[in-house]
């Protein structure tokens, strides 16, 4: 119906499962295995910049961050036929990857967001906080009715010459 949905992944996702039934219904693509080990911070990926021209990243910084994340363990992740990769390690390897289901959209991050930070560190990163708001924008924009409106705007709606009705904001 037009909705959006992210998957984020971890060290209990069911492989076989995602593989089998998660994946195909929702995003055509495939996880092959993990790459790296969590909690092991001596070696680790990093994002590939510049970021892409996607409207997850209009208006951010496009150099390299100060302090970039860091991805100590990541699924390798094969897109199929109708997903995107929208953002990459800098080995290539897809890290967020998107698809649409109907009229709504999906999106699939390849690694774990957690509390240990055993995965990555993007959580302590100034990145984080953009990058999960305009996330949460992204997937709910056009999700239902006509227009999108945000915080802070001013909505009109012109009620002369109509039966009185019911609006829900």
């Amino acid at each position: 119906a037009g909705a959006g949905l992210m998957i984020c992944l971890g060290d209990r996702t069911d492989v076989r499962h995602y593989n089998t039934h998660l994946l195909p219904a929702l995003l055509p693509s495939s996880l092959n295995g993990v790459v790296g080990t969590p909690r092991r911070t001596e070696t680790h990926h990093t994002l590939r910049v510049p970021f892409p021209s996607h409207p997850l990243f209009l208006g951010l910084a496009q150099g390299e961050p100060a302090r970039g994340p860091r991805f100590f363990a990541h699924y390798r992740v094969r897109p199929n036929a109708g997903t995107q990769p929208v953002l990459s390690l800098n080995t290539g390897s897809p890290l967020l990857l998107e698809g649409r289901i109907g009229s709504g959209r999906v999106v699939l991050f390849a690694s774990a967001i957690e509390s240990e930070l055993g995965w990555t560190d993007l959580p302590l990163t100034g990145l984080f906080v953009p990058l999960t708001h305009r996330l949460c924008r992204y997937l709910a924009s056009g999700a239902f009715g006509q227009a999108d409106y945000t915080v802070g705007q001013s909505v009109f709606r012109d009620i002369r010459g109509q039966p009185a009705r019911e609006a829900l904001l």
